[in-house]
């Protein structure tokens, strides 16, 4: 049988459902009992566990084609590492960047550069080392990649990449022209080399690399290192740029790169380049 359930509010009375519940001064709430659906059991089964079928990297087949490229010193094949072979932005990648950099600016200053061997190390080790000559090698080990088989990281000589390269820096502007460091990095020797771009503006620019030096923050007892070599400076036309490579003494990578840019109108002003430590 079918119970209204009313509520009763002063002269009012709600329906409510279809139960009652009557309310008048102390009289009791009465409400009646629900009744449930039956419980329903379900089967289940057991699913096998799932196995990847990822095969597992192999880093030295993986990795082979970049320090090919870094001992080829040839500017096609390192560009194409920078493309395919690292993980952009890791330090890694950055240091490969740096070095076909570096390889553009002198392939276009006409210097010709023979490739270094690559030494297989005994046992298969995740290992490379690259000889000028017997007496002069580097070691690159510590290698890692990622998920994509990317190179990322590693050592050299038994450095972490990661404090031997300083990444794009800001750009500095000056009289119409800018300038930024494009990137920097300390090699096995403890050389700090930097690759520097100049953009002109409305006039021709004469960058005077020659005359440029590396100027240290932190260490403050430390005096300017002058450039030791330079390679692509000159003068820009208007509304072109140009990269310089220079090298300096061994140094830490902090500070500003120092040089000097001369106007068509003979104006001479200085530009201060930051290098960003790693």
């Amino acid at each position: 049988m079918s119970v209204l359930v009313r509520w009763r509010v002063g002269a009012a009375m709600i329906v409510v459902g279809s139960f009652t519940v009557v309310a008048c001064g102390g009289d009791d709430l009465v409400s009646p009992t629900p009744t449930l659906p039956e419980a329903r059991v379900t089967s289940t089964t057991s699913l096998p566990p799932v196995t990847s079928t990822t095969a597992p990297i192999d880093v030295v087949t993986a990795v082979t084609p970049v320090f090919t490229a870094l001992a080829s010193r040839d500017v096609d094949a390192l560009s194409a590492v920078v493309d395919a072979g690292v993980v952009p932005g890791s330090a890694g990648g950055e240091y490969v960047a740096h070095r076909a950099a570096a390889e553009t600016v002198l392939a276009a200053a006409g210097v010709e550069r023979a490739p270094v061997n690559v030494v297989a190390d005994p046992g298969g080790a995740t290992a490379f080392t690259l000889c000028v000559d017997m007496g002069e090698c580097v070691v690159y080990d510590q290698i890692e990649v990622d998920a994509a088989a990317r190179l990322s990281s590693f050592a050299v000589d038994g450095v972490p990449v990661d404090d031997l390269v300083s990444p794009a820096g800001p750009v500095v502007a000056v009289g119409g022209a800018q300038a930024r460091v494009v990137s920097a990095a300390v090699a096995s020797s403890g050389d700090v080399s930097v690759v520097v771009e100049v953009i002109a503006g409305d006039e021709a620019v004469d960058v005077v690399g020659v005359s440029a030096v590396h100027r240290p923050r932190f260490d403050t007892s430390a005096s300017a290192r002058e450039v030791r070599a330079v390679w692509g400076d000159g003068v820009v036309p208007a509304q072109e740029s140009a990269r310089v490579l220079m090298v300096f003494d061994a140094g830490p990578l902090d500070g500003d790169i120092v040089m000097s840019v001369v106007f068509a109108n003979g104006d001479n002003e200085l530009l201060a380049l930051p290098l960003i430590a790693p």
